[in-house]
């Protein structure tokens, strides 16, 4: 009888402790690789935004006594030079990051300074008319190194606070589900996780030196369009946050300088757009009036040509250093104007 064999490969028979230890076994190196994921997500993160909003953060808790805190959006992000404000001023750096931040963004960068750091000599908040409007973004507060409880103090005014708060909790804890791009990114270019996404200087300054007038032209346009259809108005989460500023700096005896950036010349002529502008700088004043420690330093719109700039907003490095100059200049007008004042109202002695 001739003898045959199985050549067949032979599985021996699985049962379901097996089962559990394999899918337990992928679980828990799915949880390591996504624990270390966090950091990650957090500090190299692939968009650029999100990376200078997380490494400007880290400058506050690190960067040691400054005389200016400076804050606001992408405007003086890349248009405010603080080296050459420090230069007459003392210490100071540029916090500025992008409009989704909003005021509550910036307040919560000063808070995280002060706590390291002690209170200022002073603030100064350059921005945009685009801030004012704005509601809080769950991706930008995932960012925030802010407790679970506070939450609430940015779902006001959104859509769906459930929605908002998962967002931040996948977003925080869960980076592989949430942000595959950074991730894929790292996997194709692992070399990058060490580089800035964006060129700074020493005192925060994004260094940009191009002009482009075509993306000026196109970003005024918008500006028009958006003008022309909405209304004015300032969300609760802008109006809260502003007074809460306010009232920091009154209970620590620092104050606060508000200017606008410059814009595109030719934005400023355009009589739709320029009503939307104004409205906005009127509100500001109305702060002022109403809000201790806040000092506006108009008249406003500062203006440039489209030679200079990069967006309806943005100006080239240069130009930086000459805005700067400006604040230098009307900041030192208005402290005097403000002590001749305090003077007058104390009468002789």
């Amino acid at each position: 009888m001739p003898v045959t064999h199985n050549t067949a490969e032979r599985i021996p028979p699985s049962d379901s402790r097996t089962l559990r230890r394999i899918v337990l076994g992928l679980l828990a190196v799915l949880f390591a690789v996504n624990l270390m994921g966090i950091p990650v997500s957090r500090y190299f993160n692939y968009n650029d935004r999100y990376w200078l909003f997380s490494h400007k953060w880290r400058v506050a808790e690190h960067c040691g006594k400054l005389d200016w805190i400076v804050l606001g959006d992408s405007a003086p992000n890349q248009g405010f030079d603080a080296e050459r404000f420090s230069r007459v001023r003392g210490p100071s750096y540029n916090f500025c990051t992008f409009v989704h931040t909003l005021i509550k963004g910036q307040l919560e960068i000063l808070k995280t300074y002060m706590v390291r750091h002690g209170p200022p000599q002073g603030v100064l908040l350059i921005m945009a008319d685009q801030f004012w409007f704005r509601v809080a973004d769950p991706r930008l507060v995932a960012l925030m190194p802010i407790p679970w409880s506070r939450l609430g103090e940015f779902t006001q005014e959104v859509e769906s606070a459930w929605r908002f708060k998962l967002t931040v909790l996948l977003d925080r804890y869960v980076p592989l589900y949430s942000q595959p791009t950074t991730f894929q990114g790292l996997l194709r270019r692992p070399h990058r996780l060490l580089q800035p996404r964006r060129k700074l200087d020493a005192h925060g300054l994004e260094l940009q030196s191009e002009s482009m007038p075509e993306a000026v032209r196109e970003s005024a346009r918008k500006n028009s369009e958006f003008a022309g259809k909405t209304k004015f108005v300032v969300s609760e989460i802008n109006r809260d946050a502003m007074a809460e500023m306010c009232q920091l700096a009154d209970l620590n005896d620092f104050e606060i300088y508000a200017i606008l950036s410059p814009i595109w010349e030719g934005a400023a002529e355009d009589t739709v757009y320029r009503a939307y502008y104004d409205q906005g700088t009127e509100y500001l004043y109305e702060l002022e009036r109403t809000l201790p420690r806040l000092h506006v330093l108009g008249p406003f719109p500062l203006t440039e040509p489209i030679e200079h700039m990069q967006h309806v907003y943005h100006v080239t490095r240069p130009w930086a250093t000459a805005f700067a100059d400006t604040v230098v200049a009307r900041l030192r007008s208005r402290q005097a104007a403000d002590v001749s004042t305090e003077e007058r109202t104390a009468g002789p002695r």
